[in-house]
């Protein structure tokens, strides 16, 4: 693999590993968001997920390492990140649970294309580890995305019987 490859790759992965660290806050927030509207089931898979996540992101972080990269801290990849994913409310509104559950479904959708991108590269660079790493992942960023996609019209309805 070229040095300038190999730089680009760990450059990306870092992106990865800075949109992980990103989704765990949101996610955080999210279970806490679900317990007080006493949706036991969307905390309980919520908190399932931010398991996965802080793994992913421990699992990205041996990726850069291993390629001889370091951890980027710059809250310029921070900031692009959480852009990049929007985020959920900052306090509770009449309808957080619609915004999160949209959030995270977006969310869920940008961890699948960069994940898709990562297999790519990975497999392109002859970087079988990495590529490995990533399609663990991927596995678990779309089965999350199909549970919160069935979630959107339950939520929504829920929202909407409400009257709020």
């Amino acid at each position: 693999m070229k040095d300038q490859q190999k730089e680009t790759l760990i450059t990306w992965l870092n992106e990865a590993y800075a949109m992980e660290q990103a989704l765990t806050k949101a996610l955080e927030k999210q279970i806490e968001d679900a317990e007080e509207e006493r949706e036991t089931e969307a905390a309980d898979m919520i908190r399932d997920h931010l398991e996965k996540t802080k793994m992913h992101s421990d699992r990205v972080q041996e990726c850069i390492e291993r390629l001889g990269g370091k951890i980027s801290t710059a809250k310029k990849v921070a900031a692009k990140v959480a852009a990049a994913l929007g985020g959920a409310p900052g306090s509770m509104t009449k309808d957080t649970l619609v915004k999160n559950t949209l959030s995270a479904y977006a969310a869920e959708h940008m961890e699948i294309a960069s994940y898709t991108s990562l297999i790519a590269a990975a497999e392109e660079l002859g970087d079988i580890e990495t590529e490995r790493v990533c399609r663990s992942i991927l596995e678990d960023e779309v089965e999350m995305a199909e549970w919160l996609g069935l979630q959107i019209p339950e939520v929504t309805l829920k929202q909407l019987a409400k009257g709020k």
